[in-house]
Order: C-alpha cells, then sequence, then structure tokens
C-alpha cells in the first residue's frame, strides 16, 4: 500500500518465502549411500550454507550428505573445518549424492 508521503508500508511487502523442497524417499536413500567420510551406516545430515536456516527456515533434502554417527557428531561438535580434514567439500559430496539419486532414479526432483 502506498501512503500519502509516497512511502510503500511494510504490509504491502509481499513474503517471497520459498519452502524447502522436502521427500522422504529422498533422505532415506541419501541414508543408504553410507558415510561419505568412511562408509559405514549413515543418516542423512543436512548441509547449511551461511544464512541458510536462519530465523526458524529449514534447509532442502536437496543439500543432505550421508554422514554416519560418529562424523555426523564431529561435523555439529567441531564445525566446517572438519570438510577439510576429511578431505572433501560439501558442495561435492552434494553433487556426487545428486548424481548417484538421478542415476537410480532418473529424474531430478529438487530442480
Amino acid at each position: 500500500m502506498i501512503t500519502t508521503d509516497g512511502l510503500t508500508t511494510s504490509s504491502a511487502v509481499p513474503n517471497f518465502k520459498v519452502k524447502p523442497w522436502r521427500s522422504q524417499t529422498y533422505r532415506r536413500f541419501v541414508g543408504s549411500l553410507g558415510c561419505c567420510v568412511c562408509g559405514k551406516p549413515a543418516v542423512p545430515h543436512h548441509h547449511q550454507e551461511d544464512g541458510e536456516g536462519k530465523m526458524g527456515g529449514k534447509v532442502s533434502d536437496e543439500k543432505c550428505v550421508p554422514l554416519c554417527h560418529w562424523h555426523h557428531t564431529d561435523l555439529h561438535n567441531y564445525g566446517r573445518e572438519m570438510w577439510k580434514a576429511w578431505g572433501k567439500t560439501p558442495a561435492t559430496v552434494i553433487l556426487l549424492t545428486q548424481r548417484a539419486w538421478t542415476a537410480n532414479h532418473g529424474t531430478e526432483p529438487w530442480k
């Protein structure tokens, strides 16, 4: 809404909040791949970039990476520096995980 002084009120600003993509099937698949560090049984870990997941927001399932309990715990306890210690980058692991899904299912539902 435009006020008499020509300024827009905050109530007129649309909310462009985009809901993250969610898929239980994809999360199960990610967990079935085995830990990306050691190969042990894994759980899907939602990787967050700076600015994601803030203010109660969720990170999309497309950014899940397979980590075993121990490596998942290390990542939470010691932070992103663990990726360097493991000799991996989250972006590479996410890409390889998505390629494995596409090879098995022939689709890219996160797009």
